[in-house]
């Protein structure tokens, strides 16, 4: 399997990572779209990192509904943050969001590799701390954006390229990531644009037309 440059491997050449793979247990392991590949709750037995497609982390309400936390791709480790430390449960839901191949070694043989390279080590808290870093930046939205024209605008001005604005997730994901439904947050947009904030240009394409209006208004 090619792990140069992904995740906990990344400044590594292949034949180096080979080499110090042979010295621990671990293996490659494929799923379909659709599948799940950890349920909230269950235990953190393995890292797992991402080689080919997406995986989505998502978390459902009571009514049934998934809220998108984020898309894991390719060279993505799946839950860092959660292989030590007392509480060692899958916060959100893993699915599959194509099919999608994974590499996976247990805890036990992840702390043999810590020892036969100290690269791997690094690249591993790094990725923790980047990991908590984003959770730290996304409960802050959270906490300060509480309605669905504060997080917007919030989500346009964090996108902004010159005066362009391109929606990174479609309009389904966004909703997901903000909590709402997808025709509410779709109305959200056409207020901006009726109110002349900003102008469609394409599918997920705008143009910001009135800063000072967009980030004051409520």
């Amino acid at each position: 399997m090619n792990l140069k440059d992904k995740a906990i491997f990344r400044g590594l050449e292949q034949e180096e990572i080979e080499e110090v793979l042979k010295k621990v247990e671990c293996k490659e392991e494929a799923y379909e779209k659709g599948e799940t590949v950890a349920f909230r709750g269950d235990e953190v037995r393995d890292l797992v990192i991402v080689l080919e497609g997406i995986l989505t982390a998502e978390m459902q309400k009571d009514t049934g509904e998934h809220i998108r936390i984020e898309d894991l791709g390719e060279g993505q480790v799946v839950a860092s943050a959660f292989i030590f430390g007392r509480k060692n449960f899958f916060p959100v839901d893993v699915v599959c969001k194509s099919n999608v191949k994974v590499f996976r070694i247990s805890k036990e043989e992840l702390i043999k590799l810590f020892q036969l390279n100290g690269v791997i080590l690094k690249n591993y808290l790094d990725d923790v701390s980047t990991r908590t870093q984003f959770l730290s930046q996304k409960i802050w939205f959270d906490f300060k954006n509480k309605t669905l024209m504060e997080k917007l605008r919030a989500y346009i001005l964090e996108n902004l390229k010159g005066d362009e604005i391109v929606l990174k997730s479609s309009l389904k994901e966004l909703s997901e990531t903000f909590g709402v439904a997808r025709p509410s947050l779709s109305r959200a947009l056409a207020v901006l644009v009726d109110e002349g904030i900003i102008d469609r240009l394409g599918r997920n394409h705008y143009r910001l037309i009135d800063e000072e209006a967009l980030m004051f208004k409520e």
